[in-house]
């Protein structure tokens, strides 16, 4: 199955946290498209960045990458850790495929990118036990960001969500849009 995910719309503003299992070169030539300047760091799940030592980025980027992640506790804890590492106002951006359980998935997947490039890649996940989709992530993520878009293109969702700010108590987050009516 082939996939054509079109990116030569989006916009990603600032110094970008790229994270991920595999570096497909997607998100660099994105941002150098952009801009003259290119600040991408790339992050690897499996490394811990502390937040004491981090660079704090105006947003980061899972491109394919929670679905790579097997359990639902590893993906909320990304989430999170992404939220430590992100300024006040960053913004989280989420591309990765919508697979239900049973499902074997071995997909050639197109990006067309601005000045019209291209890149290919191939996504497998063989795995008939695992499954992930958008409303996971829209339910993992809404605790330390506002989801502000979502899109579908066939099977591959994008999901772009702001920062929640921390109250005074830094290990609450502002959950503005739970409110109490009287």
């Amino acid at each position: 199955m082939e996939y054509i995910l079109d990116m030569r719309e989006i916009s990603l503003d600032g110094d970008l946290l790229d994270i991920g299992k595999e570096n497909y070169g997607i998100i660099y030539n994105l941002k150098k498209n952009m801009e003259d300047e290119i600040s991408v760091d790339y992050f690897d799940d499996r490394e811990i960045l502390s937040e004491k030592e981090a660079i704090f980025y105006d947003g980061a980027v899972l491109f394919f990458t929670m679905g790579k992640i097997w359990s639902n506790s590893g993906r909320r804890e990304i989430i999170k850790h992404i939220w430590n590492l992100i300024k006040d106002d960053g913004y989280l951006y989420i591309w990765d495929y919508d697979k239900k359980a049973k499902e074997i998935v071995n997909a050639n997947i197109k990006v067309l990118l601005p000045g019209d490039k291209t890149k290919e890649f191939k996504y497998r996940d063989m795995n008939p036990i695992n499954q992930f989709n958008v409303e996971f992530i829209k339910k993992a993520a809404e605790s330390y960001f506002e989801i502000e878009k979502v899109d579908f293109y066939d099977k591959i969702y994008f999901v772009k969500a702001k920062r929640r700010e921390r109250t005074s108590d830094e290990n609450i987050i502002n959950r503005s849009k739970f409110k109490i009516h009287s």
